[in-house]
């Protein structure tokens, strides 16, 4: 039904909005380490017997680059083997090492020992304080990509739903008409 497209192109408008103004919020947060996450953002948008459905899909640990996590959580998500590998690798790949180095001018080597060694801090930090943390504390610079990007987009978002309507209440009407006009020759 024509009807159907136009509420399922707006949706479609919403759904980029959000996946487009979130990637540009997780660039600005830092969030770029490997681009998984920033990639894997994508958008779907569906009819089903009763309702439209529109939905952005990506990596699960996004929603925690949204939230954050809390200490008392943290140690029930962390338990992954996985998690260490990952946290090396991206130490490694940020050069965070090094940049360590540069600043503090004491001898530490760059091997993958030492980054793994500094994943593990990072684990007991965030088990002490959270995700995202700095200096010991809880950093909330990191967080809200998702929140921010759904809230500072609202008018925009209201607008294409109220444009939606009126052109879905269109289409109904002249239907109607075109309907009735036809029954009555």
């Amino acid at each position: 039904m024509a009807e159907d497209k136009i509420i399922l192109d707006g949706l479609q408008d919403i759904v980029d909005i959000i996946v487009n103004e979130g990637k540009a919020r997780l660039i600005q947060q830092g969030h770029v380490a490997f681009g998984e996450g920033i990639n894997s953002l994508d958008t779907i948008v569906f009819k089903t017997v009763d309702a439209f459905v529109g939905q952005v899909y990506g990596k699960g640990y996004l929603l925690s680059q949204d939230a954050g996590i809390r200490p008392e959580n943290y140690a029930k998500t962390s338990n992954n083997k996985g998690l260490i590998k990952r946290l090396t690798d991206w130490i490694r790949q940020k050069n965070i090492v090094i940049a360590m180095v540069k600043k503090n001018g004491k001898p530490l080597s760059p091997s993958r020992q030492t980054a793994k060694n500094l994943a593990y801090a990072i684990v007991k930090t965030h088990k002490l304080v959270g995700m995202h943390s700095y200096n010991k504390q809880r950093d909330t610079s990191k967080q809200g990509w998702l929140t921010d990007t759904v809230n500072a987009n609202q008018a925009e978002i209201r607008a294409i739903i109220e444009s939606v309507g009126f052109k879905y209440f269109d289409s109904i009407i002249e239907s109607a008409v075109k309907e009735f006009n036809r029954n009555n020759k």
